[in-house]
């Protein structure tokens, strides 16, 4: 479930970027997202997740993150291109910060598992932002 409010979380924030800042009709992206096959649940838990962000008395910057992370290459052996791009993009997203993003490459590679694609990279990341670590009955395959 928690993969899911990312998902959601990811869309509101990528509006968020495009209207300036402001979203204004929450009701219609409400609406778009159930059309997605997203819970009321779901989009309720994403909506408070981002706001309670944003009431902490921080202004949505979206887009400012400019630095480059370059992968070493047992990272880049880990982590697939798409789950690398994720991560770079919920970066870019104003949504995790730096210390975050080493935070979910460690773990990702910590893993032990061969490959990590953008599905597992979603649960660390999920797990990470939620408060609910893989070991509480996720799994990365």
């Amino acid at each position: 479930m928690h993969q899911r409010i990312l998902e959601i979380v990811v869309f509101l924030a990528d509006e968020l970027n495009r209207r300036g800042g402001e979203l204004k009709d929450i009701a219609k992206l409400s609406d778009d997202l159930r059309r997605q096959g997203y819970t009321e649940n779901e989009i309720s838990a994403a909506l408070s997740w981002l706001f309670e962000r944003l009431e902490e008395g921080r202004r949505w910057e979206g887009t400012t993150y400019s630095g480059v992370r370059v992968l070493h290459e047992v990272e880049r052996r880990v982590l697939s291109p798409e789950a690398y791009g994720y991560l770079l993009q919920l970066r870019a997203l104003g949504l995790i910060t730096p210390g975050q993003m080493e935070a979910t490459i460690e773990r990702a590679i910590m893993t032990g598992a061969g490959r990590v694609d953008k599905e597992d990279i979603k649960a660390l990341v999920a797990s990470l932002l939620f408060g609910e670590g893989v070991d509480g009955g996720e799994t990365l395959h």
